[in-house]
């Protein structure tokens, strides 16, 4: 990544992932931003991803990282682990509703976006 940094100059680095990739995806693009050689903006865009830390966590990801997590209609991997152990998302969804329409759900509660998506239809 350094070499490659060096050599072409990008403006940002995009880490992209699905599922348990997109968890992984998450904790490069944390680690890269807090390498001293790092100097652009880093974002995530995961697809399905599981929650993968505390609420802490996720604060740091919110101040780090530019993230988007798209989530699809109503795959349940993006709720484990359960928040009663205390993991939590970042902010930055985007739910695919059963419609095809994409609505951007303020927040880190999944199960927030999906209530108002699929039960109230405020969204």
């Amino acid at each position: 990544m350094k070499t490659a940094l060096a050599e072409f100059h990008p403006d940002s680095v995009t880490v992209v992932g699905h599922s348990t990739g997109g968890a992984v995806a998450l904790l490069d693009a944390v680690s890269l931003s807090a390498q001293p050689f790092v100097d652009v903006a880093v974002n995530a865009i995961t697809f399905g991803m599981p929650r993968v830390g505390n609420k802490a966590f996720a604060d740091l990801v919110d101040q780090r990282i530019g993230i988007v997590r798209i989530i699809n209609k109503e795959d349940f991997i993006p709720t484990l682990p359960s928040l009663r152990f205390g993991y939590h998302h970042p902010s930055g969804e985007i739910h695919i509703q059963e419609s095809g329409a994409w609505v951007s759900c303020p927040g880190s509660l999944i199960l927030f976006c999906w209530t108002l998506v699929k039960h109230f239809r405020i969204i």
